[in-house]
């Protein structure tokens, strides 16, 4: 029998899995991201790129991640989300995306980033 894993209201509401949520979370305050762009006081968005999360790590908690990337986000609110990819080439694709447009609006407001 299936369960329903979706968060209630709080930071993670929105999200497909409670547990996925959580164990991203944990990654990204850990300092795993394998990149990140934005950042919540100048922009009011923060994104981290998760790739391969389970490769070389051997903690049960994280076997919730079955996707090969997650592209995250936590907002001016504390609201935290994620987007999962079964293509490394589509996280790819996206992230390049989202830094491309951060690097656009850092050339009008004059801020640099980090890929």
């Amino acid at each position: 029998m299936k369960t329903n894993d979706r968060p209630g209201p709080g930071k993670f509401e929105g999200n497909e899995s409670l547990a996925v949520s959580e164990a991203l979370y944990e990654i990204v305050n850990d300092g795993f991201a394998d990149g990140e762009i934005g950042d919540v006081s100048t922009y009011g968005i923060w994104y981290g790129l998760i790739r391969e999360p389970l490769v070389g790590n051997r903690e049960a908690r994280y076997v919730v991640l079955t996707a090969l990337a997650y592209i995250v986000n936590e907002d001016e609110h504390g609201f935290f989300g994620y987007t999962a990819y079964d293509s490394l080439a589509e996280a790819e694709h996206d992230w390049q995306h989202l830094s491309h447009s951060f690097e656009a609006v850092d050339k009008i407001i004059g801020n640099e980033t980090e890929n």
